[in-house]
């Protein structure tokens, strides 16, 4: 899939530690909202769909590991991974190294639900070229080296939507062969080469406490691409961003019933979750 240049936007200001904290909460809230391609079930999209906000959620970022792990290859494989340093609230992205003018700012817990992390494409110089978990999907842009920390690792996923197949890889090394779920044949999934971009453990609210949210199983993987159906881009407010999670529907595994998410078994996903560090790649393909 070629590489586009991010979309020219405004650069946003990050608020006050008031405000900060506030709107941490909210970015907390609503994981269906947020995330609607991950949905449970395949049903009619109607206006007032569309529109409603879905019922309440949140969601807990579980922190991955930020090396290589069990990843470590070099040579083989190898990807390069660039996460906004921890200490930073926010990381600016440029459409050239040479503009002075950001593009496009992305925020911690806000434009990602954790830490922002980037696929690096070329790792050379004062810039990096990277893959940018921003719309379009393909989007890419230029970062400063000095406002990252690197890492390099050789795992990646491989998911055949034909197949119903996701298959994750430590170089040459089949690691996991799975059968899942993809999107109904009205929500398709998109192709197009990803990356894991945060690990979620999905709660939800019940009489005001927070229980595991099953619809999702125990974790999820979200991507830096997005549902391109239309109205599923904002549906319940949110992006449409794609996601590859657990389900209570096991049954439903080698089917195409989703809003796009890719649905694997709960122990699946328990043993990605183990293993795998953030900013894999993932290549969805036909």
């Amino acid at each position: 899939m070629t590489s586009r240049p991010i979309p020219l936007a405004t650069p946003t200001i990050w608020p006050s530690t008031r405000q900060r904290r506030f709107l941490v909460g909210l970015a907390a809230v609503g994981l269906i909202g947020q995330y609607p391609a991950w949905g449970a079930t395949a049903k009619p999209i109607t206006a007032k769909s569309i529109t409603t906000k879905p019922a309440a959620a949140t969601a807990a970022v579980v922190v991955a590991p930020t090396g290589p792990s069990i990843c470590t290859l070099p040579g083989i494989n190898t990807t390069t991974v660039a996460a906004i340093k921890a200490s930073a609230k926010e990381i600016k992205v440029y459409t050239k190294p040479d503009v002075t003018a950001p593009a496009k700012t992305l925020k911690n817990w806000i434009d990602v639900k954790g830490r922002v992390v980037f696929n690096v494409l070329n790792p050379q110089g004062e810039f990096l070229d990277v893959k940018v978990p921003a719309k379009p999907n393909g989007a890419h842009g230029f970062v400063k080296a000095d406002e990252v920390s690197t890492f390099q690792h050789s795992c990646r996923i491989v998911i055949e939507l034909g197949a119903r197949k996701l298959r994750a890889y430590k170089g040459d090394e089949l690691l996991m062969d799975e059968t899942v779920a993809v999107g109904a044949p009205q929500w398709p999934t998109p192709m197009g080469n990803f990356y894991t971009t945060a690990l979620i453990r999905p709660i939800k609210r019940v009489k005001g406490k927070k229980i595991a949210d099953p619809v999702y199983g125990p974790f999820a993987y979200t991507l830096s691409g997005f549902s391109e159906t239309p109205g599923l881009e904002n549906f319940g407010g949110g992006t449409g961003t794609l996601g590859i999670h657990g389900t209570d529907t096991p049954q439903q595994l080698g089917q195409a019933v989703s809003h796009g998410c890719i649905r694997i078994s709960n122990d699946a996903i328990t043993k990605l979750a183990k293993l795998l560090p953030i900013g894999v790649p993932v290549e969805i393909k036909a």
